[in-house]
């Protein structure tokens, strides 16, 4: 099987066209409708089907495509010790939530390029609704804050607990009194996004306390205009501990008494099990892992 195909095919997946593939492959679109069609004839079937300008991979085209992959990391694991090539050098790509780039991880990026200078971190946003399919095709690494992963493709590595709170100006009535349930859901609620999962920890606690879904809420995108917004008065903020501790010293914000333990986050290194990891990569998971295990905070 020629591995320029299995390239081929793994970039007209991504890219859902023949177009972009040559574009990005540096092929004319003729070549890559020839090599797809040379790998079809030899697995024996159909790989993609055309909607419009786009392709789509069929089922047995999504069923191959792990396996794609999984052959062109090999190969590349092979050339690499072939070559000799154990040294921490070139680029890794890391998706991560902008909240964990902002106040967890730049001393760890400090350290990693500290110690591995010669390797380009590539931070990308963690907006990915298909992780596994991320962690093959775009990414080699995860940096996510979710319910603990058990996956069969994807090893996850719990790196630390993160706290879900409610928070509001100190001068608030249920600052200064026991939380009151039936006063907080009068209240209006500055909120993430319905995808974040800060937002759906909230939400599966007030449906554990058996109150009525939160009717008057402000939903923002930004945590520092939620903060911003609950600093002055403008709601109770749903928020992770991590972005707030600043404003929790100084007196700016005050955490209401509402436990969210049940529903317990952690924020998790991720790669797919399938794909090679490059030195540079295994350093990276070696420097992250090795931070956190000497912080209070990951304690589980």
């Amino acid at each position: 099987m020629n591995f320029k195909y299995l390239e081929t095919f793994c970039t007209v997946a991504q890219e859902s066209s023949f177009l972009k593939a040559a574009e990005k492959l540096n092929y004319a679109q003729s070549s890559v409708t020839a090599q797809i069609q040379h790998l079809e004839k030899e697995v024996g079937a159909t790989l993609f089907e055309r909607n419009g300008r786009t392709v789509g991979l069929t089922g047995p085209g999504e069923r191959f495509l792990p396996f794609a992959y999984q052959i062109l990391s090999l190969m590349n694991e092979a050339k690499s010790a072939a070559l000799g090539m154990n040294d921490s050098s070139g680029i890794i790509r890391v998706g991560m939530l902008e909240s964990l780039s902002i106040y967890r991880f730049p001393l760890v990026l400090k350290q990693f390029h500290d110690m591995y200078p010669e390797v380009e971190a590539q931070l990308k946003p963690s907006t990915y609704s298909d992780l596994h399919r991320a962690l093959l095709e775009d990414l080699d690494l995860a940096i996510i804050t979710d319910v603990r992963i058990y996956s069969n493709s994807l090893n996850a590595m719990p790196l630390l607990k993160e706290k879900v709170l409610l928070l509001t100006h100190p001068g608030h009535m249920l600052a200064r009194t026991d939380l009151d349930l039936a006063a907080l859901e009068k209240e209006t609620f500055l909120l993430t996004e319905p995808t974040c999962r800060y937002r759906k920890v909230f939400e599966q606690s007030i449906a554990d306390l058996s109150l009525n879904s939160v009717s008057k809420r402000i939903e923002l995108s930004s945590i520092e205009a939620i903060k911003q917004c609950a600093i002055n008065k403008l709601g109770i903020a749903v928020l992770p501990e991590m972005a707030v501790l600043e404003e929790l010293s100084d007196g700016r914000l005050v955490a209401l008494n509402m436990d969210f333990s049940k529903h317990q986050l952690f924020t998790q290194l991720v790669w797919h099990k399938r794909k090679w990891k490059s030195p540079a990569v295994q350093a990276f998971i070696d420097v992250t892992t090795k931070f956190f295990s000497q912080t209070a905070l990951s304690e589980f």
